[in-house]
């Protein structure tokens, strides 16, 4: 494999799970709250490369999220000061409604303004909104829930894009799909063995490892083959990130990384410019 080529992750079955976060990659420090998030969500793909190499990959930064309308045109509404009020009540509310959470775990990480269009009726002008980070997706619809009921502020607010499901926003923030290839020119290896085969001989060097034969025998056609890895790519200690799958290649990604979407902004230009030359 090129050192310069992307690594391409054919994808075969995603999930998520909360995990810690690891330095360089996750960037767990909330300006909105003024502490560090002890958990972050991760997204788990799992595939094959294009040599039939079995693969892992933990996509890091990629926050749940969804947008607040906001319509009153009060100047007072576009401040930090609101932002702050507002994901406060959001955050009280979800806790009475939860129960389980810490007095120190962190619900919704960050909040910003942004304009855009609503796909619902005609709009002249962008309108503005709240985009809304939580640390959690199974509580975007509980959020709903409490913004519609006027739990915060003593408003009703109404939610946008909390009914779709965090991993297929994710497929459609990044254009992936089933059995297509993810494709990202940064990512890290996970050198560590699973804790269970500490028997296994792991020499990063050297990845063809031997087995031994007392081992388990699902584990004995483990093949940690280094075929497909770029001889610059770099590696996670078992401090920083342990293995916790059986595939033969254990990868972590920042989501900002994966360029697939770059071929789509590359079919949109291409079909403007067809329109532009179809019209003139």
């Amino acid at each position: 494999m090129d050192a310069d080529a992307p690594l391409c992750i054919k994808i075969f079955q995603l999930d998520y799970y909360l995990g810690l976060p690891i330095n360089d990659i996750d960037s767990c420090y909330s300006d909105l709250r003024g502490s560090y998030a002890g958990k972050l969500p991760i997204v788990r793909v799992y595939g094959t490369s294009p040599s039939g190499q079995k693969i892992c990959a933990h996509i890091h930064g990629y926050l749940p999220y969804f947008f607040v309308a906001v319509t009153d045109q009060n100047p007072d509404f576009f401040s930090t000061e609101f932002l702050r009020s507002f994901c406060s009540g959001l955050e009280k509310h979800l806790r009475s409604k939860c129960k389980g959470f810490a007095a120190d775990d962190p619900i919704v990480f960050h909040a910003d303004f942004v304009r855009g269009r609503s796909i619902y009726g005609y709009r002249e002008q962008e309108d503005m909104f709240v985009k809304v980070y939580l640390l959690d997706p199974s509580l975007i619809s509980t959020c709903a829930d409490v913004l519609l009921n006027g739990g915060v502020m003593n408003r009703h607010f109404q939610a946008l894009e909390t009914h779709i499901p965090y991993l297929l926003k994710f497929c459609i923030d990044h254009n992936l799909y089933g059995m297509n290839y993810l494709q990202t020119p940064h990512f890290r290896v996970r050198s560590s063995v699973l804790p269970m085969l500490s028997e296994l001989i792991f020499l990063i060097g050297d990845l063809n490892s031997t087995v031994n034969k007392s081992l388990p025998s699902f584990c004995s056609n483990m093949k940690l083959s280094s075929s497909g890895i770029p001889s610059n790519a770099e590696f996670l200690s078992s401090d920083q990130a342990p293995r916790c799958t059986c595939m033969e290649l254990e990868v972590d990604i920042s989501a900002p990384d994966v360029i697939n979407q770059e071929e789509l902004l590359g079919w949109l230009e291409s079909f403007f410019r067809l329109s532009l030359s179809r019209l003139f």
